[in-house]
């Protein structure tokens, strides 16, 4: 996690272990420096969570949709 928010503090982006890239912070506002990094922390675990849920629902359609 510390990396992650390092990264994400010094690269402005940082990308989930599905290859999806997220902001950490916007070049045009001032942000506080704790903020930017708690958003690089959260995002690879939040991220990689959405990413797994998006492909079990997509099985999930494939699975239920020949039934009807």
């Amino acid at each position: 996690m510390h990396k992650a928010d390092e990264e994400g503090f010094q690269k402005g982006e940082i990308q989930t272990l599905a290859g999806r890239v997220g902001k950490t912070r916007d070049p045009n506002k001032k942000e506080k420096d704790y903020k930017i990094k708690n958003k690089g922390k959260n995002l690879p675990v939040q991220g990689l969570c959405a990413d797994i849920l998006k492909i079990a629902m997509g099985n999930l359609f494939l699975i239920i949709e020949p039934r009807k």
